[in-house]
């Protein structure tokens, strides 16, 4: 039976999903944001709730339709485009990959929204009327038991391609604002009034008077009067805007790139810009004198009215959205899954795991598994747990052959090794070589690749050695099915094989550039790389597979000859069975650099901004 849920056990990491516990005190590219183009600030005020966390255990479920389900980041890694609550104990978050997460007041639970588009909005009437918006004219509606879509009209009908900001004051009476100026209103049917721009819009917010402010590219800013729509001067031509908020009509507060704000005060607009310069993604306007905004490299910055503070950030992730919880409470949300609360000037960090790049996952068991790439990171059976190597270097490779005997190679030349204990070893390899791979045979030999050909060989337990491997491309990957017939794969298709004595280039089938190679024996070897390319060795040369696609394969591994994954650029995922190959959900659009699995059972991948996730049999 697939994983389909899981009970994070522990303070810490239960703390870190609760909304009232403190976790992280105060001691990561999507083109259709652009800089923060999810909805900021997508919700008015939401009462306050009663108790909005969970002591000791949290539950959640984020897994994708095939079962795999999220480990790092918690609750979910999926980048974060927009929030709206009704309480602090009704709150919805939306984001990539079709992601919809709601919290109840005890726990962050995955929705089925029906689509793997990414949702760039949310906004609700109430709890059981709420609304999403998002890429190639996405819209779904949730009525407090289940999401469904909703047609507003395609391309051919005059309907943008991509929706970026929706808000209301009422369930038959909202706006929907998007690509190419696009302007939707429901009043009960959906209408498209006039645009008086075609550059995008991409956040609106509307006044209890039906007031309306819409913002986008370019400077753009347009005000509904409750009539017309009307196109108002740019202050910054050349500066996309990417937040509107307000408390009413005599205050909306507008914010964009460089630190750039523009206030209105009911009876004109003041620009304004704070010294940060960095870009804002949301806006939450609680009064005049009391207004917030977040941005990149986790900014918090409020505004009193008169001055711009900024507030400790503790953390670097990107924010792209904010809503309102109660008089005093704000959650923002943003890149690689990040949320955070604040309640005046406590904040809680509602994620936990590492955010840094995972490249390598190896291990020797389901209750002993590192991954390696930015940082380091060991999963002993309790949760990915970060554990430094003590060497600021990128690692691309390692391979366990025990609990105390793990090694690791990466930028500069770096061979690391484990032996137990805190920290590393740092083993000399000769060379400054970017060193992308390493398999050993558990025996006192192994290999090791790199840039401009760079081969390593390790023979009876001695030093590693620099060996001839008859190439100049870069190496990215190696295996080997024992110490005496190795396979290595690199740039413009190249591959090299050992016999026992030498190596010498292969005669490859492809020029794209192959990055991951595996196999069972060594007649049954296989190669991913570049274009979706798969190719295959049975003992007398290579033939392609699979060829030609826009995703690229990074890694290939399996647990046997009819039990294989390659994971690869945009979250792919493919699964050979023995007879043909199949794409999976792997439930994130991240790119995936790493697969590997103890068993058929537990299969683990991981990739950009600490995405792991895993499938349980």
């Amino acid at each position: 039976m697939s994983k389909k849920s899981l009970l994070l056990a522990g303070a810490v990491v239960g703390a870190c999903l609760g909304l009232t516990l403190a976790c992280g005190d105060d001691s990561g590219a999507d083109p259709k944001k652009d800089g923060g183009g999810g909805s900021a600030g997508q919700g008015g005020a939401a009462g306050a709730g009663g108790n909005a966390g969970a002591a000791g255990q949290t539950s959640y479920d984020a897994c994708s339709s095939d079962g795999w389900c999220w480990e790092s980041p918690l609750p979910q890694g999926n980048h974060l485009y927009g929030a709206w609550a009704s309480s602090e104990n009704d709150i919805w978050v939306v984001g990539a990959r079709g992601t919809a997460l709601h919290f109840d007041g005890t726990g962050w639970q995955r929705s089925e929204v029906g689509t793997a588009e990414a949702l760039r909005a949310v906004w609700g009437s109430g709890p059981n009327d709420v609304w999403a918006v998002g890429d190639e004219a996405t819209v779904v509606h949730f009525d407090g038991s289940v999401w469904s879509t909703v047609d507003v009209g395609g391309p051919e009908a005059g309907a943008p391609k991509d929706f970026f900001g929706i808000y209301g004051r009422a369930q038959d009476n909202f706006l929907v604002v998007g690509e190419g100026g696009v302007i939707l209103h429901y009043t009960g049917s959906w209408n498209t009034p006039t645009s008086p721009t075609a550059n995008s819009l991409r956040s609106v917010w509307v006044a209890e008077d039906g007031q309306a402010w819409a913002v986008g590219d370019y400077g753009a800013r347009v005000h509904f009067d409750g009539t017309d729509f009307k196109l108002q001067p740019a202050y910054t031509p050349i500066n996309h805007l990417r937040a509107v908020h307000g408390s009413g009509p005599d205050n909306v507060m507008v914010a964009g790139q460089w630190g750039f704000t523009v206030h209105f005060d009911g009876t004109k607009w003041t620009p304004k810009q704070d010294k940060s310069l960095g870009a804002y993604g949301a806006v939450v306007a609680f009064s005049p004198t009391d207004i917030r905004l977040f941005g990149e490299l986790g900014a918090y910055i409020t505004f009193d009215g008169v001055n711009f503070e900024s507030q400790p950030r503790g953390t670097d992730a990107k924010y792209n959205a904010a809503i309102r919880l109660s008089d005093t409470a704000v959650l923002a949300v943003g890149d690689a899954g990040f949320m955070a609360r604040w309640d005046g000037a406590a904040r809680t960090f509602l994620t936990g795991g590492s955010t840094g790049t995972q490249l390598k996952i190896t291990g020797t068991s389901a209750t002993d598994a590192w991954a390696v790439g930015d940082d380091a990171v060991q999963n002993q059976g309790g949760g990915w747990q970060p554990k430094p190597t003590g060497s600021s270097r990128a690692l691309y490779g390692a391979h366990a052959l025990g609990a105390t005997d793990i090694w690791a190679v990466g930028t500069g030349g770096t061979i690391l090794h484990f032996t137990g204990g805190l920290q590393w070893d740092v083993v000399t390899s000769g060379t400054i070589e970017w060193l992308r791979d390493v398999w050993l045979d558990g025996n006192g030999s192994g290999w090791i690749v790199g840039t401009k050909g760079t081969v390593l060989g390790l023979l009876n337990q001695t030093a590693w050695s620099k060996t001839p491997s008859g190439t100049g491309a870069d190496l990215a990957a190696v295996w080997a099915p024992d110490s005496s017939r190795a396979f290595a794969v690199g740039a413009g298709g190249v591959i090299i094989e050992f016999d026992g004595t030498k190596w010498a280039p292969g005669v490859s089938p492809t020029k794209e550039s192959l990055r991951g190679v595996w196999g069972t024996a060594a007649t049954d070897v296989w190669a991913v790389g570049t274009g979706g390319t798969i190719l295959q060795y049975q003992g007398s040369s290579w033939s392609v597979v699979q060829e030609g696609e826009m995703y690229s394969l990074n890694a290939i591994w399996g647990s046997s000859a009819s039990d294989i994954y390659a994971v690869g650029t945009g979250g792919a995922l493919l699964h050979y069975d023995g007879s043909a190959w199949t794409t999976q959900q792997s439930g994130t659009d991240r790119t995936l650099h790493t697969v590997w699995g103890p068993n058929a059972q537990v299969v683990w991948i991981g990739g950009e901004q600490g995405a792991i996730l895993s499938k349980r049999e």
